[in-house]
């Protein structure tokens, strides 16, 4: 089995290449789609972060001086993890200054404010003097009050109060002596440690504030504490740890030590919750927005899929016959075709990561991104339905008897299985009944859950079904209006115009394919045109990013399309061999041929072309209105009733992507030229 699936993989490796090609491309969008997610809302947590105030986004919890023990803090650090940054205990201590020198009355003070932070030596540099020492209580002269205590001033309480360095502070009754013995400022006054707290540093309301060391305001002289003070904890947390995988788990973490805390008559203050909730509200409706793009991009990968997996099925006959009629039995058959195609899958999937990484990087500009395990999964899931999509045709084509087969072969082209069975009807019924529902619920937003939307996926992809059926049921017509334009051509100066519309009505299947192709690219393309339109205008960085993602997305499209546009009509120029054969004998010119060929090409894509302005219109004023209805306040900022089309710039796209399908016809134009001598030959034998 082994040997026989090699052989057929090399005997089709130029086919089977194509299908590789396809199918890492597909993962690669797979993967990027979810890493668009998650670059995006990395890139808005950061944001948020850097524009919240530091008393937001930080924590401070206060109160009175029992509950601040190892045990509340060994709580905190359990529950906040590695995401703790740093504790500063901030003490507190008001108290009553004695009346001043009369020979100096300039610092004449009502009340002292006492600070001490544990981290003052790295938090504060010396402008003057020193940093203070802990008080020595060993030898103390006076047993009824302790010694003097060195103390600093802030540069900007000093200047306020006239004090310098070599000042000394009496207060409570001359209890309490306070040596100045520097001047400090903070290394920086935004930072998060002090949480735009900087009272310890000024003077209000003409009472200085110093600073003493953490010991000094603990210490007990002889009984009692030498400062009676207030506690309180400034918690940071480090930004660098907090990704949007742990969010969630932040937000609750944080509610519920803001319950424990006063569960012990603390308090805990942050805003943090606050920006969090927010934060989750506008990620919600980004995904929103982009499984609404997934969705879409799915639908467009597993459709290319199956038209390779027909070409699969047509150019493995001889294969499938044979091995049929020495009696190998469907089972058989598709094992040998299931294996090719996982063989094919796990080289894609080994090659998608690196692939995915460095699309990522480029969009996202940085070097350090990775792609999350959900994109991962995405792809696998992707991957999955892409070997399904490839084996389903072989199982199909299978079951055929001998004879069934070579009938099928033989016999002109017949509508595809999707005419046959009507399965284009009844995509479009099923696509109408999910409109139907989604204009009665006026919203895909079911409901809430918390700050977070959560929206119906079926009624979002409603009218993407709804548009491709229409697509899908125009191409019954399609064959119709070529014989229409055909015999209207007829009387037309030369007959190449007319042989071709005349072919294409009569092989409508494999055109009807490429055009599906080409309209379902070119809907897309107008769609997130239309969309990234009305996103330039948002005021928020994420509908920016938003923006770019469904750029970078309809570029991928573009080139998936172009590909498999170049391999549909180069694998279906080689099947036409007999025909060709045929008109060489006949008199036909190889460059008529090439003519004839190229021809029915942009026959296809005007066809293609048309059909998708229809569904791209209508999907963006079907979606958009709705999509703003989820994104209202945020990257939309209002709910919009009709999608503004901006032609210029759809004119623009549509004028770049004409010009890719035409490289990619001048290329198969070459392929055909270079290969002349194979196709004289063959006529020949003909």
């Amino acid at each position: 089995m082994i040997q026989l699936t090699w052989w057929h993989l090399v005997r089709h490796w130029r086919l089977n290449l194509a299908v590789w090609l396809c199918l890492t491309l597909a993962l690669v969008l797979a993967a990027t789609q979810s890493g668009y997610t998650d670059a995006i809302a990395a890139r808005e947590l950061s944001q948020t972060w850097d524009a919240a105030a530091p008393s937001q986004r930080s924590v401070l919890v206060t109160g009175p001086r029992d509950p601040f023990t190892d045990k509340l803090y060994a709580s905190l650090q359990e529950k906040l993890g590695s995401l703790l940054m740093d504790r500063m205990v901030i003490r507190h201590a008001a108290i009553i200054s004695d009346p001043p020198d009369p020979a100096d009355s300039t610092k004449a003070f009502k009340r002292l404010d006492v600070f001490s932070f544990d981290l003052l030596s790295q938090t504060v540099r010396v402008i003057e003097g020193k940093l203070p020492d802990a008080v020595n209580l060993v030898r103390v002269p006076e047993p009824w009050r302790p010694p003097p205590i060195e103390a600093v001033i802030g540069v900007r309480a000093a200047a306020q109060s006239g004090l310098r360095v070599g000042d000394q502070l009496i207060a409570s009754g001359k209890y309490h002596r306070l040596n100045i013995v520097g001047i400090v400022e903070p290394n920086d006054p935004r930072a998060d440690i002090w949480g735009e707290d900087l009272s310890a540093f000024e003077t209000i309301s003409n009472t200085p504030s110093l600073i003493i060391d953490s010991y000094s305001m603990q210490s007990y002289y002889p009984q009692r504490p030498i400062f009676l003070h207030e506690v309180s904890w400034r918690i940071t947390l480090n930004p660098q740890r907090i990704t949007i995988g742990n969010v969630d788990t932040l937000r609750s973490d944080l509610v519920n030590i803001q319950t424990q805390s006063a569960t012990v008559r603390a308090v805990t203050h942050t805003g943090l919750v606050q920006i969090l909730d927010d934060y989750l509200a506008r990620l919600s409706r980004l995904r929103i927005a982009l499984f609404l793009l997934t969705a879409q991009t799915l639908m467009f990968v597993l459709y290319t899929l199956t038209m390779l997996a027909s070409f699969v099925v047509n150019r493995s006959h001889v294969e499938l016959t044979t091995l049929s009629g020495r009696g190998a039995s469907v089972w058989q058959i598709t094992r040998l075709f299931a294996l090719e195609n996982l063989i094919l899958a796990m080289i894609a999937m080994s090659a998608c990561p690196a692939l995915a990484i460095g699309v990522m990087r480029l969009w996202s500009d940085t070097s350090s991104i990775m792609l999350s395990n959900n994109a991962w999964m995405l792809a696998g899931v992707v991957a999955v339905l892409g070997w399904l999509t490839l084996v389903a045709p072989v199982f199909v084509a299978a079951r055929r008897t001998k004879s069934e087969s070579h009938l099928a072969y033989a016999q002109p082209p017949q509508p595809s299985q999707i005419q046959k069975r009507y399965l284009d009807l009844y995509l479009l019924a099923f696509g109408a009944l999910l409109f139907w529902q989604l204009n009665q619920a006026n919203s895909f937003v079911t409901n809430r859950l918390g700050n977070t939307l959560v929206a119906d996926p079926i009624l979002m992809i409603g009218p993407s079904l709804l548009l491709v059926g229409v697509a899908m049921v125009f191409l019954r017509l399609l064959p119709f209006l070529l014989r229409l334009v055909a015999w209207l051509a007829q009387n037309l100066q030369g007959a190449t115009f007319s042989q071709s519309l005349l072919h294409l009505a009569r092989d409508p299947v494999q055109s009807s394919q490429v055009v599906l192709l080409v309209s379902l690219t070119t809907g897309m393309i107008l769609f997130t045109q239309t969309l990234e339109n009305h996103l330039a205008t948002s005021p928020e960085t994420m509908g920016r990013y938003l923006a770019d993602a469904l750029r970078t997305n309809a570029l991928a499209l573009v080139l998936f399309s172009v590909m498999v546009f170049f391999m549909t009509h180069l694998f279906a120029m080689q099947e036409r061999a007999n025909e060709f054969g045929i008109l060489r004998s006949m008199g036909l010119a190889f460059r008529q041929w090439l003519t004839w060929l190229m021809i029915e090409g942009m026959l296809v894509l005007f066809l293609g072309l048309m059909a998708g302005v229809v569904v791209g219109l209508g999907l963006s004023n079907i979606m958009i209105p709705y999509l703003s209805q989820a994104l209202t306040g945020w990257q939309l900022g209002r709910t919009i009733e009709q999608a503004t089309v901006n032609w210029s710039v759809v004119v623009q796209s549509y004028g770049l992507l004409i010009a890719v399908y035409g490289l990619a016809l001048i290329l198969l134009w070459l392929v055909l030229v270079r290969t002349r001598d194979h196709w004289t030959i063959h006529s020949k034998n003909e």
